[in-house]
């Protein structure tokens, strides 16, 4: 049986539409839990405090507060993120 990339590629389309289907075709999305939890929180606090006119080093809302800047997880240093700064998150 020879299967050729185009056949190849149709096939993996195909899986992945059939096993993704409610995030392809229902309206739902995989990253709800982390983007609303995590992330958002914090390209709030980074928009803020470039608002107020500090430096994006420290979250004061979170707990007693933690940091924005060192923590990788929050990608302060991407250009996308400072696109936050003009439309809203």
């Amino acid at each position: 049986m020879n299967v050729t990339p185009t056949g190849a590629a149709f096939v993996f389309v195909g899986l992945a539409l059939a096993l993704f289907h409610e995030a392809v075709f229902g309206g739902r999305q995989f990253f709800y839990r982390d983007l609303t939890l995590q992330w958002h929180p914090q390209v709030v606090s980074f928009v803020h405090s470039i608002a107020s006119g500090s430096w994006p080093v420290w979250n004061p809302y979170v707990s007693f507060g933690q940091p924005l800047l060192a923590n990788p997880n929050n990608e302060l240093l991407y250009p996308f993120t400072w696109l936050h700064l003009l439309m809203p998150a």
